[in-house]
């Protein structure tokens, strides 16, 4: 005599229990995993905008660098030569704009016209944006970019400019002197 077994087979499964308990890792997994994303992350971004300003104050003192030496841009737009124009001039009206003046013209008088003969040059931050303007010539263009401020100090025989930079959260102030007439 036989007994008859059947032997029923149930298809191995997980339970309710499980996948939450699984569920429920991943996600600790995933947040633990953000954490460390953020953490590496942010420095980068940091370095990132430090580098930037400092590449606009490096733009902006090259500029600098160039007027208060005397060395003027040519009429065919080439870097002139000190014999273009000597620097014989500085204002700065209300501390916030810098002008500069180079004797030009067939004479020159050695004296700041402010006019024509002479080459003036302005420096003014407009719309977030250190421009250089060529009163003469007519002429403006972007010195530097996310310039949030220009503070002038007359020190008497030069001129102390303050350019304060913002990019994303980091703000830098830089420092420059510039020595003439």
């Amino acid at each position: 005599m036989t007994t008859g077994f059947i032997q029923v087979r149930r298809p191995r499964g997980f339970t309710l229990i499980e996948v939450m308990l699984v569920s429920c890792l991943m996600a600790l997994l995933g947040i633990l995993l953000s954490a460390i994303w953020t953490g590496f992350g942010r420095p980068l971004g940091d370095v990132t905008a430090r580098c930037r300003l400092t590449q606009e104050a490096i733009l902006a003192a090259d500029s600098f660098a160039r007027d208060f030496g005397g060395v003027l841009t040519g009429p065919d737009g080439r870097i002139g030569s000190k014999l273009d124009g000597c620097f014989v001039g500085r204002l700065q009206p209300g501390g916030t704009a810098l002008r500069l003046c180079f004797d030009g013209g067939p004479n020159p008088n050695g004296i700041a016209d402010w006019g024509e003969p002479d080459t003036v040059i302005t420096y003014e931050v407009q719309d977030n944006n250190l421009i250089r303007w060529d009163e003469n010539a007519g002429t403006t263009f972007i010195v530097a970019r996310d310039v949030q401020q220009m503070a002038l100090t007359d020190l008497g025989s030069g001129v102390q400019i303050q350019l304060t930079f913002q990019y994303r959260d980091i703000t830098r102030t830089y420092t420059f002197v510039g020595m003439g007439p």
